[in-house]
């Protein structure tokens, strides 16, 4: 039909993926194992959301990632604007602080549950002291900024623009601290992590190459 046609013609001028334009490859073939892998996931009993429901009531690790990158682009488009003078850009930086700042709350509080709750052994535990002081240093200044800009605009003066270049700097030393520390007790330490068995044949495949090198 004509309408078969343009479908068709308008798929086959997409770039492929992995070459070629095949039943195996390209969009369609892109597409059509997806649908394969959907269905076999959810014939091998995969639910919607099992991760999460994995996570149980330690919520931390799933909400933590929201002031890291509501902070981390405050920090960006909030310094371009200062440097290049965009005032729509500092806008912007002041609502992606305040909403950074927000989620900072609920963020400490279920990292408090967390370390309460969740195993961990003499090592780790000097860790997560200092994963959780820089979260705190983090929340303390992101509210604190946040309140300051809502309430008085942007700092005008040299002393307060100085003063909040230190306290930007802060922020951004502790949340990169603080989220390595975290990185380094889930993927160094293991901590809130369910180990998988160890396969006994070890599995070869191809991502996309001519030699299987993993």
């Amino acid at each position: 039909s004509p309408f078969d046609l343009i479908v068709l013609n308008f798929l086959s001028s997409l770039p492929s993926i992995h070459g070629g334009h095949d039943s195996e490859s390209g969009l369609l073939g892109l597409v059509d194992k997806l649908l394969e892998a959907i269905m076999s996931a959810l014939a091998g009993g995969w639910t919607l959301f099992a991760g999460i429901e994995t996570l149980g009531s330690n919520i931390h690790p799933l909400i933590v990632h929201f002031p890291i990158a509501l902070l981390a682009s405050f920090v960006v488009i909030d310094s371009l604007g200062a440097v290049f003078k965009l005032h729509g850009w500092r806008r912007l930086g002041t609502q992606l602080l305040g909403l950074g700042a927000l989620s900072t709350l609920p963020t400490i509080a279920a990292g408090f549950w967390a370390a309460f709750n969740t195993p961990h052994d003499a090592a780790t535990h000097a860790l997560m002291e200092h994963h959780e002081h820089a979260g705190i240093v983090v929340g303390v200044i992101s509210v604190s900024l946040a309140l300051w800009r809502i309430l008085w605009g942007l700092p005008k003066d040299l002393m307060a623009r100085t003063l909040t270049g230190i306290l930007v700097s802060i922020l951004s030393v502790a949340l990169v601290l603080g989220a390595d520390l975290g990185a380094m007790m889930v993927y160094g330490h293991g901590v809130a992590v369910k180990t998988s068995p160890q396969a006994e044949v070890p599995v070869n495949h191809i991502h996309g190459g001519a030699n299987p090198t993993h």
